[in-house]
């Protein structure tokens, strides 16, 4: 049930603004000639009117981009409604387990691997083995337009368009010389970034040819959390006088080192209740203990005074460099064939940074240890000699160490990648052709290779092996260990025996030959006959070769991966029909039939063959209300490296429920905590879970199948007579996704609930993916394991709706009349449901109007807007645009029945932007453009738990706050 606030909000965004950029009306001013009837765009070979309805195209023109201030192209395009935030300049995460500094787009919420990204309707460079496009690869300067296709598109291009399709169309006929800069920078004065573009380029041979050269530096500074208030320090949920409450959290692996793995019931060792008590230790939990400053005494470790603040060191925003070229040139061999290429090579440096590494690991210490009390040493002592097994009496005993490796300062990885892509085709038509039957065909095609090769270094690593050495006797002088892990006391001459720097390499390929044939083919009594008929050949690939102590997981600081290599071949077939059915009739102007097929045969087993395939129905009912319907049936092969990807570890946010203090009163779940290997004592405690984040194992599974999906679109088209100017167009979209790939349950934090909360069997796959060392954490070297694997299904639906409305006014400035554009970009989120098992087809998660960093992941809105006010006066244009994005509730609220009272954050409330830019062309030759972003200096909503990182979720809320840009172009 849609309740009536959000209703009104959605009104009254849609009366006060408009959407800013996706402009399908026409200014009340402009003559009818100017109107396009048909043309080619994205999501169909075949030339359509521009009422056509049944494959619903966005497009964004290139004033909207520059409007936004965006030097990045993925800044602009995520604004949209029909995009979740996906990777992108606030990304200083690991997820990816060595960091990756690339810009994704996700459309519809489905994962950036689910929307085709195309440039001039062809694939472009991937950036690594799950063959996504890196939006920052892009030139921004020669972007003409981006026209987007919200549904599944397989049919007409291939693998990859579950979602839809993403394409950057280029100027390709530019002349003249031209310098672009421009300068971006919030109020705090930090955060510098700056962009100039050169582009030349001309007509040669009397006009029979047309070449363009565009070079590009961008360089963006980095900000830090601490340059910001509400991510300095780690938000946790605790409480504050009895209530829950967001309070400093922070890591229990500290710079004087916890040290735990002392037996949970001390009295059953002879002697060590004593000595623990003698030591300072008496009644220490599972948590450990940690010195008295820098020791050798040492205390109980206190929960949560003692934890660390590792968000320090962090970027909010990663520091870019970008070197860019790009080419595009074509000429005419005859009247009738046309030789064209595409080259383009970029350079991009960014860097990811974190607080320093840490030792987490059961690690022996000679019980002589002179960094301890003798009190500690008779500790050390008497676990050597009661501990079970042949070790007992030889002198050394384990502790689990969570050391704060500070002495090694932050860990970074740079990420260095030199992408480039070379493209040649040629393209004609039969137009002079004595044959009528061919006479209105024209042809296409093309080869392609793009390789991007990837370099990460990665800095304040330490190797976990030598920290073992080096913590025991015999290693430093006059005999003694040579780092002395207890207290913050690790030497230079320690540093340097521990301390590694590991390097990566990374090179992923995309080879395209591609031929098409196609147009007008006859006339019926309705109008032409389209056809178009097609070939295409694939072939990716990846070589992925790890630091080789980071594939032995000798690593401290960053996660263990293993080499991956692999390619996939296909060979596709695919047609196109365009048929007019009714054309003139009362009620019916004109009524097209459409449809498209692709076979494609991978060299894939599992995959082989596939088909996919497209229906719809174009129904114009007269000039003022068309109705458009489509069916489409689109698939995605596994990439590269969901195929072949070697296994990895690392640790994302999430919430292990046996750590929760229900855990200890809810019989069902203590039992299986208990059973899933947490001591009885532990379950409920903080010993459970010593740190927010959870390890999880993740890789390829050449084994994995396509997944197929269904799209339903149902979409209008209203242009009244009534209101010239006014164009309205709804979309309702249906898309579902079978055998999806993705980690085991969808995520750690999943796998997790699936466990513990809704399968409860510990025999059941979900619990047997966990795995816990003896104090019941989740800690390295055991995690929960998630290899890639075709889960149960992700379905989401909802509609579009987009009204934009031109007209002239009898004032102006710099001239006496103007024209305004009003215009609104509404989505609304009627379902997003994941099924995370397919044997489980009725445990589902509706994720519409939630988020979580365990199961919805980013918030997804019910309602999103976008929308814009644009006034055209003389040679000045001003832009207001309002974003809207509706509140969204917990996950562990929504799924789970947690009670929003019992913790700190249970929802985000509806969180509103402003941004006011403006464009002035200082006549013909010189044009400047500025703005401020995020007018009101809006902080994103906070939280302790759950978070995705910096305390919030930094890709979907501004984290920066008032940014002022300014821009200038100069031409000859």
């Amino acid at each position: 049930m849609i309740g009536r606030r959000k209703i009104l909000s959605v009104a009254v965004s849609s009366a006060l603004f408009g959407m800013s950029g996706i402009t399908l009306a026409q200014q009340a001013a402009a003559p009818a000639a100017d109107v396009l009837e048909e043309v080619v765009v994205t999501g169909s070979r075949l030339a359509r009117s521009s009422r056509s309805a049944a494959v619903p195209v966005q497009p964004i023109d290139l004033e909207q981009i520059r409007l936004t201030g965006a030097v990045n192209l993925e800044t602009a395009l995520n604004q949209m409604p029909q995009f979740v935030a996906g990777t992108t300049s606030a990304s200083n995460s690991l997820a990816s387990a060595t960091g990756t500094g690339a810009a994704t787009l996700d459309l519809r919420g489905l994962g950036a691997q689910r929307n085709l990204v195309l440039v001039n309707g062809r694939r472009y460079v991937f950036f690594d083995g799950t063959q996504v496009t890196n939006i920052n690869t892009i030139p921004t300067s020669l972007v003409k337009r981006v026209e987007v296709v919200t549904g599944g598109a397989s049919a007409v291009y291939g693998s990859d368009a579950i979602a839809g399709v993403t394409n950057f169309i280029l100027m390709d006929d530019f002349e003249g010389i031209e310098l672009q800069t421009q300068a971006n920078n919030d109020i705090r004065g930090n955060g510098w970034t700056t962009d100039t573009t050169l582009t030349f380029g001309g007509n040669f041979d009397n006009g029979r040819g047309n070449a363009v050269v565009s070079l590009n530096y961008a360089d963006r500074e980095e900000i830090g959390v601490e340059e910001r208030g509400f991510s300095e320090f780690v938000l946790a949920n605790g409480t504050v006088n009895g209530e829950p409450a967001l309070v400093r959290g922070g890591s229990s692996f500290i710079p004087s080192g916890r040290f735990s793995g002392l037996p949970a019931n001390p009295s059953s060792r002879l002697g060590l209740t004593e000595a623990l008590n003698a030591a300072g230790l008496g009644g220490v939990g599972g948590l450990g203990f940690t010195t008295v400053g820098d020791g050798p005494d040492v205390r109980p470790f206190q929960d949560p005074a003692d934890r660390f603040n590792y968000a320090q060191d962090n970027f909010l925003r990663l520091p870019q460099e970008r070197y860019a070229i790009t080419a595009l040139a074509h000429y005419d061999l005859t009247d009738n064939v046309r030789a064209y290429t595409e080259a383009s090579y970029t350079y991009n440096e960014t860097e990811v940074r974190f607080a320093s590494s840490f030792i987490n690991a059961s690690l022996p210490f000679n019980v002589d240890n002179p960094f301890v009390s003798t009190e500690m040493q008779d500790v050390l002592r008497i676990l050597d000699e009661t501990e079970p097994g042949p070790g007992a009496g030889d002198g050394l005993t384990n502790l689990q160490v969570g050391r704060r490796l500070t002495e090694l300062g932050p860990r970074r990885n740079i990420d260095e990648r030199d992408a480039w892509r070379i493209l040649l085709g040629l393209k004609g038509d039969f137009n002079d052709s004595p044959n009528t039957f061919v006479s209105g065909l024209s042809w296409d095609v093309y080869y392609s290779f793009a390789r991007s090769d990837n370099t990460q270094t990665q800095i304040g690593n330490a190797s976990i092996s030598r920290f073992a050495e080096n913590i025991l006797n015999g290693t430093g002088p006059d005999g003694q260990p040579l780092v002395n892990p207890f207290g913050n006391n690790i030497s230079p001459a320690g540093v340097d025996a521990i301390a590694v720097t590991s390097v990566n390499s990374d090179v992923t390929e995309l080879e395209v030959l591609a031929g098409t044939i196609g147009g007008n083919i006859a006339s019926l009594p309705a109008g032409d006959l389209g056809v178009s008929v097609g070939f295409e050949y694939r072939d990716s690939s990846l070589d992925f070769q790890p630091d080789q102590l980071l594939a032995d997981g000798d690593i401290a600081g960053f996660n263990p991966i293993t080499p991956a290599s692999g390619s996939i071949e296909v060979w596709e077939v695919f047609g196109e029909v365009q048929v007019p059915l009714i054309a003139g009739a009362p009620m019916v102007e004109e009524l097209t039939a459409k449809g498209a097929f692709r076979y494609s045969d991978y060299d894939l087993d599992q995959v082989g063959t596939k088909w996919t395939y497209f229906t719809g129905l174009d129904w114009a009912l007269n000039d003022q209300v068309a109705f458009g319907v489509q069916f489409q049936r689109a698939i995605r092969a596994p990439s590269v490296g969901e195929a072949f990807g070697g296994q990895r570890q690392f640790a994302i946010q999430a919430t292990d429920p046996c750590a929760t203090p229900g855990a200890a009163s809810d019989p069902t779940v203590r039992d299986l905590c208990i059973a899933s290997g947490v001591p009885a004592a532990n379950v409920g405690t903080p010993a459970v879970q010593p740190n927010q984040e959870v390890p999880g194992i993740f890789g390829g599974n050449p084994d994995l199948d396509a997944e197929e999906s269904d799209t339903y679109t149902v979409s209008l088209i209203l242009t009244p007579e009534a209101l010239p100017g006014l164009r309205v167009t709804v979309d309702y979209f249906d898309i579902e996704v079978e055998d999806a790939i993705a980690p085991f349950g969808g995520s750690v934090g999943n796998v997790l609930n699936l466990c513990f909360n809704q399968l409860q069997d510990i025999n059941s796959v979900a619990c047997q993916s966990v795995g816990r060392d003896d104090s019941g954490a989740i800690q390295f070297p055991f995690a929960v394991t998630a290899l890639n694997e075709n889960i149960g299904a992700i379905e989401t639906s909802g509609i579009d709706f987009q009204a934009s409305y031109g007209f002239d006014a009898d004032f102006g400035l710099f001239s006496d009349t103007s024209s305004f554009d009003l215009s609104v970009n509404v989505t609304w989120l009627d379902e997003f449901t994941l099924t995370p098992l397919q044997d489980q087809s009725d445990n589902q998660n509706a994720c519409a109007g939630a988020f979580g960093s365990g199961t919805c992941g980013e918030p997804r809105p019910e309602f999103k807007t976008r929308s814009q006010l644009r006034w055209y006066t003389g040679n000045l244009t001003v832009g207001l645009t309002h974003r809207w994005l509706d509140e969204v509730d917990l996950d562990i609220v929504a799924l789970r029945g947690v009670d929003p009272a019992s913790i700190p954050v249970a929802e985000f409330s509806d969180q509103h932007y402003l941004d006011l830019s403006f464009n002035y062309d200082v006549g013909e030759r010189i044009s400047v453009w500025g703005g401020v972003n995020n007018l009101l200096d809006n902080d994103p909503p906070l939280l302790g738990a759950n978070q995705r990182r910096a305390n919030t979720f930094p890709d979907t809320y501004d984290p920066f706050g008032t940014e002022l840009f300014l821009g200038a172009s100069f031409r000859l």
